[in-house]
Order: C-alpha cells, then sequence, then structure tokens
C-alpha cells in the first residue's frame, strides 16, 4: 500500500498526515482537526438491517478529547460524547451500531496513537 517503504514512510501516509492536520474530522465524534491518529488494520463490517458491507481503512483520526477517552477505555463515554455532539444522527440503532463498530476498531487497532505532526502516545 505504500510503494514498498516500510509502515507509515508512504505517500498514502504523508498525504493522510497533510490532510489531517489542514481540515480533517475526528472519526470518534466528527469535530474538524484532529490531533491524533491511529493506525488499525483494514476490517469489513456489515451495517444491521442493510445488508451494506463497508471496508474500513487502516487510519483513523481523534481529537484530543476522544484520544484521551480511547486511551482510558472509556467507550461509553465516548458514546455518550458522540451522541452530544452530533444529537440529530444518534438514534438507538445507530448507537448500538457505533459502539460495535469501535470494538472492532479497538480489536484491529495496531499501535499506539501519534500525534499529528508529532510524537507517539
Amino acid at each position: 500500500m505504500n510503494a514498498g517503504k516500510g509502515p507509515g514512510q508512504g505517500p498514502i501516509q504523508e498525504a493522510a498526515e497533510a490532510s489531517n492536520t489542514s481540515v480533517g474530522v475526528c472519526d470518534f465524534c466528527a469535530t474538524l482537526r484532529p490531533t491524533w491518529r491511529y493506525e488499525a488494520q483494514p476490517f469489513v463490517r456489515s451495517l444491521a438491517g442493510t445488508g451494506v458491507v463497508v471496508l474500513w481503512d487502516d487510519l483513523w483520526a481523534a481529537c484530543d478529547a476522544c484520544h484521551l477517552l480511547i486511551e482510558a477505555d472509556q467507550w461509553a463515554r465516548l458514546l455518550r460524547r458522540h451522541k452530544r455532539l452530533n444529537p440529530t444522527a444518534m438514534d438507538a440503532v445507530i448507537a448500538a451500531e457505533t459502539a460495535a463498530l469501535w470494538m472492532q476498531f479497538e480489536q484491529f487497532r495496531t499501535g499506539p496513537a501519534k500525534r499529528i505532526g508529532g510524537a507517539v502516545s
């Protein structure tokens, strides 16, 4: 995926870092300009009751607040944050799907969080 270079050294990785620092959206609460990124193995998820299958990619972005909750393993608090910031998009089915998606993210996560443009957490 990254032109034969080691992990995190290819043009795709560089473009992802550049886009996350300039615009980007937190994958956990949808706020702008995330400050952390996570790497995970790509995985497939079927969306309940839709027949739709989605391939989730290997880069996930997080804002500072979501990053702290992820690192503290506070998934219920993270979901409450998401609901508070996105009230019209969160019915019971979507909340359950979101929680299940994040559990898959945690299962397929491949390493520590990295500050966008900086250090490892």
